[in-house]
């Protein structure tokens, strides 16, 4: 068994769960404070829909939490190990992608076969599986923040890679490759593609 490739993998969801760990702090703690003021004291209708609320929100906090540690633990129960098969699998994956890779940035490889995140392992697509690809404009306060390049796979599963606001042509131009690379997907953020990726979705295989 390759021992690297669940290396990195558990490493991914280890700082995941770090992140996740402050929302779950962040949402959980005021929603301490709340049931602890209804017990005390007087209860209001405001108080009520205040701890509703942080409730939901911390459920699903936790529910995210719990996932990402269970991966951290067992990571050989991540997605891409359902898509693409075992560890050795995946590795000769990697070992491909870096033989004929044919662009590279700071965000991403793309190869004959697969576009690979630079950093997270299991952001790993084959190009044959994806539907959709489109450009999202990200503005704050009617000011473009960031352009980010969305993938949709077979599976439903999106990936993004986020872009300078400087990086525009950048961005069209990795579009372009993009759609020519991935024969199956279609281009665009309009409902036709969003029905598109509707009808081709497939579910997740539990175990490969």
């Amino acid at each position: 068994m390759n021992k690297s490739v669940l290396t990195r993998v558990r490493k991914t969801n280890f700082k995941k769960s770090i992140l996740n760990l402050i929302y779950v702090l962040l949402l959980n703690f005021p929603l301490v404070l709340l049931l602890y003021s209804m017990l005390t004291d007087d209860i209001e209708v405001s108080m009520v829909f205040l701890t509703i609320f942080f409730g939901i929100f911390a459920i699903l906090a936790d529910i995210v939490f719990y996932k990402t540690i269970k991966l951290v633990i067992y990571p050989e129960k991540s997605d891409i190990f359902k898509k693409y098969g075992n560890v050795d699998k995946i590795q000769k994956i990697i070992d491909e992608i870096n033989t004929t890779k044919i662009y590279e940035d700071k965000n991403l490889i793309i190869s004959e076969n697969y576009i690979c995140d630079r950093n997270d392992i299991e952001k790993i697509v084959k190009c044959s599986d994806i539907l959709g690809i489109y450009k999202e404009i990200h503005k704050v306060n009617y000011i473009i923040d960031c352009y980010k390049i969305i993938i949709i796979d077979k599976y439903g599963q999106e990936t993004s890679y986020a872009y300078k606001p400087s990086d525009d042509q950048l961005c069209n131009q990795l579009l372009h490759l993009l759609s020519f690379k991935c024969k199956n997907a279609k281009l665009g953020y309009t409902q036709d593609v969003l029905n598109y990726v509707k009808n081709n979705k497939i579910s997740l295989p539990k175990k490969r």
